[in-house]
């Protein structure tokens, strides 16, 4: 019985996190404005860049964690296959870009 329980918990976990990754916006089914005004109106965002592929994106610095700034994401949009996307947070080099 224990082990049904546990079993059940671990499919409704694994159920929960399946669809809040399915149901994040994909950028390559927007115009590149629309994945712009989406990081700018909605930041910090997790947004699909591919498949199985998620970045956090910021507009400011200061949303990244302390060690990490910054820089420019191009990505896959509808219209445009390397659009400036927005900001994303890595550790690396202080400087703006």
């Amino acid at each position: 019985m224990k082990n049904a329980a546990l079993t059940i918990i671990s499919v409704a976990l694994v159920s929960t996190f399946a669809s809040q990754a399915m149901a994040r916006p994909n950028t390559a089914n927007m115009l590149c404005h629309q994945a712009r005004a989406l990081v700018k109106d909605a930041s910090p965002i997790l947004l699909n860049v591919g498949p199985r592929q998620f970045r956090r994106f910021v507009v400011h610095k200061y949303q990244c964690a302390t060690g990490e700034y910054a820089y420019n994401f191009f990505g896959l949009t509808r219209d445009n296959p390397k659009c400036l996307i927005g900001r994303i947070c890595r550790p690396g080099r202080a400087f703006d870009n």
